[in-house]
């Protein structure tokens, strides 16, 4: 019973820590915006709309709109990349696949286009999960393996893991047809 007692009490406490520091984060980014102009700005918003959109996607909307017109102006295929990451993952989160799979791929074009490794692996796991949410299991796991492959010529290893994880949950799911 006490192990039960304690591992409750660390994830209480981990998910308190947690939230104080993405709030002191989300206040730090937020200041720094207000200071930013240009191309410095256009990447505080696309930063801070990736730290957003799971919390506060209304606000995240916006910035990631605002980045995107100033990726825009600047030509900046790598930033209107991660703008659209940002609207296409915020549309995933309010359940309207078919937006987010219009900006997702977008964006995935773009990185690809540009270069960008860890920016198209860590498409491949949005577009994987819309695959995921549309119970297309087979197109998913395809997907998560591919951003996988990406993440790891690229030696991100947060989204290798993530790539796996999600590998996993989809042969979980795929053997239950």
């Amino acid at each position: 019973m006490s192990k039960i007692v304690a591992s409750f009490l660390c994830f209480f406490f981990g998910q308190l820590f947690m939230s104080n520091a993405f709030q002191i984060n989300q206040d730090s980014l937020e200041v720094v915006l207000s200071t930013k102009k240009g191309r410095e700005r256009m990447a505080a918003l696309n930063e801070i709309s990736a730290i957003l959109r799971e919390n506060d996607q209304r606000k995240a909307f916006i910035y990631s709109k605002e980045a995107d017109s100033l990726a825009t102006v600047y030509s900046d295929t790598s930033a209107k990349s991660r703008a659209l990451e940002n609207i296409g993952w915020i549309y995933y989160r309010q359940g309207q696949w078919q937006r987010s799979l219009t900006y997702s791929s977008e964006a995935f074009r773009l990185a690809h286009a540009s270069g960008d490794k860890l920016q198209a692996a860590r498409l491949m796991n949005n577009l994987g999960a819309i695959s995921y949410e549309q119970r297309d299991y087979e197109k998913a796991i395809v997907q998560f393996k591919e951003g996988y492959e990406l993440a790891t010529a690229v030696n991100d290893l947060a989204t290798r893991i993530r790539s796996l994880n999600n590998v996993a949950l989809n042969f979980s799911r795929a053997g239950n047809q």
